[in-house]
């Protein structure tokens, strides 16, 4: 049977960083995971503080696919970007990439902070109790 596409937040990485959650185990067996590049940039910039999570990381990096932030991705960014501001909704800028490459690749977005994206029209979020 074909497991379904999962696009990663970082707070469900830096969960699993911090032995807070083992979610990511979970996911990783039921469903194809990806993460953003711009998930790796604040994973590897801001999130990892020791050696052990460098280790933990590189690990989990075996088993997910890092998606670009390419042309397309860009494009339904800037849309995002623009109608969020009109509505005076806007999220910041590693939110907005993120869910433009979500869009992108119509694929849907595992987080426990769905209020971040609530305002994205057309955005699938999950949060880990939709899990089925």
């Amino acid at each position: 049977m074909e497991k379904s596409d999962l696009i990663l937040d970082s707070d469900i990485i830096v969960d699993f960083l911090r032995r807070r959650s083992d979610l990511l185990l979970d996911v990783l067996v039921r469903f194809d995971c990806h993460i953003t590049a711009i998930t790796l940039y604040e994973i590897q910039a801001v999130a990892i503080r020791s050696e052990r999570q460098e280790r933990r990381f590189a690990r989990m990096l075996q088993y997910i696919n890092i998606l670009p932030f390419d042309a397309t991705a860009a494009q339904r960014a800037s849309d995002i970007n623009r109608e969020l501001q009109q509505q005076g909704q806007a999220i910041g800028l590693p939110d907005t990439l993120i869910a433009g490459i979500c869009l992108a690749r119509d694929m849907p977005l595992l987080t426990r902070n769905a209020r971040h994206y609530q305002h994205v029209a057309s955005l699938n979020v999950i949060m880990p109790e939709g899990l089925v």
